[in-house]
């Protein structure tokens, strides 16, 4: 499966489909498009770049927007080498 097709399947399901789920999260400035999943202990980024996407996980921070952020400056930086 193409990263791309991976990241319809996901983050891209009919209303239906999501709401089984947890919602995951569109977040700004990241590659090409990104999202974040997560609970109250651990959660993770996607970041889609042309035919690749990244997935940064972030555990062992409390708060979800420092989790966020800390996955974010991880993800850009890795974009970078890409």
């Amino acid at each position: 499966m193409s990263p791309r097709a991976y990241r319809r399947q996901q983050f891209h399901r009919d209303e239906h489909e999501k709401e089984r789920d947890t919602e995951a999260r569109l977040i700004a400035g990241v590659g090409e498009e990104a999202y974040w999943t997560g609970n109250r202990f651990a959660g993770a980024l996607y970041a889609l770049r042309g035919d690749m996407f990244l997935r940064i996980s972030v555990g062992g921070i409390r708060d979800e927007q420092a989790r966020i952020a800390t996955a974010k400056a991880m993800a850009l930086a890795a974009l970078k080498r890409l």
